[in-house]
């Protein structure tokens, strides 16, 4: 173990409980996945984090899928902003470029509505967004 991170000790602890106990993991691997689930969070200057967490096989299907259509698209966007724009419009049907309808619970002052100051808004599952955003 000397020399080892924290990281190769756990991996080598789950490939000798892998060997150990096989039915236990295809349990916890079972249960694990009936918690699949999409999530997002706020991130920095008006973008969000949205997470898959889903089967291994899928999640690895779906990332060699983004990354094999952005591999073979050549038009100045970087792989990420490709497959980016490939998995919004892959799922919502719609082209990235497009202008989205979304509906948001947005709270603002009222003096912010009117012109009045630069009071921030907030919006419902994100936090704070600028006045000259909402």
């Amino acid at each position: 173990l000397v020399g080892w991170g924290n990281n190769r000790v756990e991996a080598e602890a789950k490939k000798i409980t892998a060997r150990l106990d096989v039915a236990a993991v295809v349990e916890r691997n079972a249960k694990a996945e009936a918690d699949r689930c999409v999530t997002t969070r706020p991130a920095a200057n008006g973008m969000v984090y949205v997470t898959f967490l889903m089967p291994l096989s899928q999640g690895v299907g779906l990332y060699a899928a983004l990354k094999r259509h952005a591999d073979l698209t050549g038009d100045g966007r970087s792989r990420g902003q490709i497959m980016t724009d490939t998995a919004y419009e892959r799922i919502t049907g719609h082209a990235a470029t497009a202008p989205v309808d979304v509906t948001l619970n947005l709270v603002m002052a009222d003096t912010t509505l009117f012109g009045g100051d630069d009071c921030p808004g907030y919006v419902q599952g994100y936090g704070p967004v600028p006045a000259h955003v909402v």
